[in-house]
């Protein structure tokens, strides 16, 4: 799974980890399962669009913005890794949570695994995690 430290994109920032910076490890640990997931989604769409950039996307050299936005991209990524192993090592609270932690996992290992096998085991994963609050209400 990548999860490389890259330029920050930022002028004038040190080379460090940006994206753990934007969102400090502690601050997604406190977070529910929705919360990681929603934010997961919103680096989701912002990670398509950087993607479909007429920026990134045109013919010819590639371009200082074009940098730049891959820079980002790959902060963007970061984010979405640290997102998703900060949902892997804390365990769902009930139904509603577990499956928030399913989806986000389950997109997590599409986006970093080629591996159909690690895909599977994620979603058997979690339907067990979701079937262990069978009968408790949400």
């Amino acid at each position: 799974m990548p999860n490389a430290i890259v330029r920050a994109a930022a002028t004038g920032l040190p080379s460090t980890d940006f994206a753990s910076q934007i969102f400090p490890p502690s601050k997604l640990a406190a977070m529910s399962m929705h919360d990681l997931a929603q934010l997961s989604q919103l680096l989701w769409v912002v990670q398509g669009a950087i993607a479909q950039s007429a920026i990134i996307n045109h013919p010819g050299p590639i371009t200082p913005a074009c940098n730049m936005l891959q820079d980002f991209s790959g902060e963007v990524v970061s984010a979405l890794s640290d997102i998703a192993a900060t949902a892997r090592a804390h365990q769902p609270t009930d139904a509603a949570e577990a499956r928030w932690r399913a989806w986000l996992l389950l997109s997590s290992a599409a986006l970093f695994s080629n591996d159909l096998a690690e895909i599977a085991v994620t979603a058997t994963n979690a339907v067990a995690d979701e079937r262990s609050f069978a009968g408790s209400h949400h």
